[in-house]
């Protein structure tokens, strides 16, 4: 699904970019735009992940932009869709 997309670089390792409303400046590490004739571009935003050992239960809670942006994905939250029982 086309999404809105601003991307402003000001220097090396600088910018913002903001997906819909959501501006996700400080998850994104790279951006990759592609572009073909008689398409829409396509915009691959690479987002910070650090390795994180941990074991043990946990409260899992995502910023509200970034839920935003997940969803504006296709993504749905646990407990959101009925699997029938899965």
């Amino acid at each position: 699904m086309p999404e809105r997309v601003s991307i402003h670089l000001t220097g090396p390792g600088r910018g913002t970019v903001h997906v819909g409303e959501a501006n996700v400046s400080d998850l994104v590490r790279g951006v990759a735009i592609t572009a073909q004739a008689g398409h829409l571009p396509t915009v691959t935003l690479d987002l910070m992940a650090w390795p994180v050992a941990f074991d043990g239960e946990a409260d899992v809670q995502l910023p509200a932009d970034v839920v935003a942006m997940l969803v504006r994905l296709g993504w749905a939250p646990p407990g959101s869709v009925d699997l029938g029982g899965a």
